[in-house]
């Protein structure tokens, strides 16, 4: 093969395809359209001779034997070629322009998104994000999964080929809107069976869910008639008809900005809700993506 002949744009263009399986999701990345893709993969079966991906499952090609042994050495060589180029320098917030697709559970959005907008107008305005709220990783083909650059949420399993990074660390309190209740300095095991709740929760089955097992555990059965997934509206709902709710504690540190509520903490230490961040194995050494970790630690400070 007479490297003299490679557009090297060829290059880049099979290693995000042998990373995202996905001639969609490849067009996105490189910010070309479908049919160049498509086009470029035509002219790089002639190259090496080789289908180099295949129709497979799930809306995701599969690499052919060829494809394999290519894509560690193409991962190795682009990365030395970006080094030496220099395109691995630090960033430049202010001058980045780059769109970044997140996703992650509501409760989680309600109160780190505004921080992250003020952050992003004063120290990278050409930056945007786009967010998606989603409930359960499993509700994702593997497809959709790729789809997105980064995750925040509270994880049961990790996808393969994912690693996470802690982002924070919260318990579970009770928010009231019960005014006769409000006047006690603590709420009781009896307050908790007797007053009625809204449940709270980013699950389609709130059972599901680590408040409910733990609440169970110390004899707590919750009256309620409604479950919600916003946890504004369940706020709002335990302002107007004097309910309760059990959520995390950052979270009603947010809600207590919008409505009158009393914070009380549980008659026992709560288990760590311990929120992550999601993010593919690939993108470890991404700077873009180091760099938006950074960002959204400093949303916590």
């Amino acid at each position: 093969m007479n490297l003299r002949s490679i557009n090297l744009n060829l290059l880049k263009t099979l290693q995000v395809l042998l990373k995202t399986r996905n001639v969609t999701v490849a067009s996105r990345e490189l910010f070309i359209s479908q049919p160049a893709v498509s086009a470029s993969l035509k002219q790089l079966r002639v190259l090496f001779n080789d289908k180099l991906l295949i129709k497979g499952e799930g809306g995701l090609l599969t690499l052919t034997h060829k494809a394999g042994m290519i894509k560690p050495q193409l991962e190795q060589w682009l990365k030395q070629g970006e080094n030496i180029i220099g395109l691995n320098e630090k960033i430049i917030p202010e001058k980045l322009a780059h769109t970044f697709q997140v996703a992650l559970h509501s409760q989680v959005s309600e109160f780190i998104f505004p921080k992250l907008y003020r952050y992003l107008k004063k120290h990278a305005p050409l930056v945007t994000v786009k967010e998606t709220s989603i409930t359960d990783l499993n509700d994702l083909s593997y497809k959709e999964l790729y789809h997105f650059d980064l995750i925040i949420g509270v994880f049961k399993n990790i996808p393969k080929d994912y690693l996470t990074d802690f982002y924070y660390s919260d318990h579970l309190i009770c928010l009231s809107g019960n005014k006769l209740l409000n006047k006690k300095d603590k709420i009781t095991k009896k307050d908790l069976n007797t007053f009625e709740h809204v449940i709270g929760t980013y699950l389609h089955d709130y059972t599901h869910s680590i408040s409910e097992p733990f609440l169970k555990a110390h004899g707590i059965q919750r009256q309620h008639r409604m479950i919600v997934t916003d946890i504004v509206l369940a706020a709002r709902l335990a302002y107007l008809e004097s309910l309760l709710v059990v959520i995390s504690k950052r979270q009603a540190a947010f809600l207590q900005t919008i409505y009158p509520l009393k914070l009380f903490e549980l008659p026992w230490k709560s288990p760590a809700l311990t929120t992550e961040i999601l993010y593919k194995e690939i993108e470890k050494d991404n700077p873009l993506i180091i760099w938006f970790k950074e960002v959204l630690h400093k949303c916590l400070e």
